[in-house]
């Protein structure tokens, strides 16, 4: 990372730590993680309607949403930054190679290098309301159907905002565009589940379809429903007891042809068998965001 002035450099370094891992930290100056503060932990479990607002940038495109729907939580000194939108925009000018944010405020997409940021949320599926706890250090997803208010968890990253965004670069389609091409239009919902990778090939000549009634084998996934086509692996086996993971889980892309927003989502296995599988995740995913989209 290029050297910036000091007053910025462990604000940024957990701003750009956020953005772009999966499970992000945030440093204090003094270099130690800091989630445990009473305050901070009752700013995230507040009801919505009264948690402090955060914001996202991402391809041009701001969002405003509810500070406990970012989750992984990040440390105090990251927080600062997100629910302040001035400050950020001031981070972001720091590391356009990461963001493409350049001094005009814009999206510069050949400022980027090999890892562009992005922005990791997490929702309770039923109720699309935040978790209310630290996804960081509990992990658990898969809901209690015993217990109402254990709900599945959607855990999702944006890898392309829509909307005013520029359309998504070939880099960022490939994935799609291959599988469009070597095996043709996405099956319909229930349809598309397809054998783990063969030796001999990689994805997606090395996969072969599944009959409805397969269990107990890792399989992917790609499916169309109006507008919107999934690609997922979902890994329901532990490879070194041969026996069902205690959490099988999906992962893996969402494109909408329409908007043009790409998500990357991870979700319960078992919500795939449900009837709208995982058009579930996908669209409460969508939903949140677009009610967080700002206007420019």
């Amino acid at each position: 990372m290029p050297r910036f002035p000091r007053i910025f450099a462990f604000t940024f370094a957990a701003l750009a730590a956020w953005m772009i891992s999966n499970a992000p930290v945030s440093a204090t100056s003094s270099g130690t993680v800091k989630y445990d503060s009473r305050a901070y932990k009752e700013m995230m479990n507040d009801p919505v309607e009264n948690q402090p607002t955060a914001y996202h940038w991402q391809q041009g495109v701001w969002f405003a949403f509810p500070v406990g729907y970012r989750n992984p939580y990040l440390g105090e000194a990251a927080m600062e930054i997100i629910t302040d939108r001035e400050r950020m925009a001031e981070e972001l000018k720091l590391a356009p190679e990461r963001t493409g944010f350049a001094r005009n405020g814009r999206y510069d997409r050949s400022l980027v290098g090999d890892t562009e940021s992005v922005g990791g949320f997490a929702f309770k599926l039923d109720s699309l309301s935040p978790v209310g706890r630290n996804l960081r250090f509990d992990a658990d997803i898969t809901g209690d159907p015993e217990n109402p208010i254990d709900e599945d968890v959607v855990k999702f990253q944006l890898v392309w905002a829509g909307g005013i965004a520029p359309p998504a670069p070939p880099d960022v389609t490939r994935r799609f565009d291959r599988y469009l091409s070597s095996r043709g239009t996405p099956p319909p919902l229930h349809r598309g589940h397809l054998s783990w990778l063969s030796p001999n090939g990689l994805p997606p000549a090395g996969y072969q379809p599944l009959p409805l009634a397969h269990s107990d084998i890792d399989y992917g996934v790609y499916e169309k429903d109006g507008s919107l086509t999934a690609i997922l692996r979902c890994n329901v086996m532990n490879e070194t007891t041969n026996r069902r993971n205690v959490q099988p889980v999906c992962d893996g892309q969402v494109r909408d042809s329409e908007s043009g927003i790409m998500l990357y989502l991870v979700f319960p296995e078992h919500i795939i068998w449900s009837e709208r599988s995982w058009l579930t995740p996908a669209t409460g995913a969508l939903s949140l965001l677009e009610s967080w989209r700002l206007a420019e």
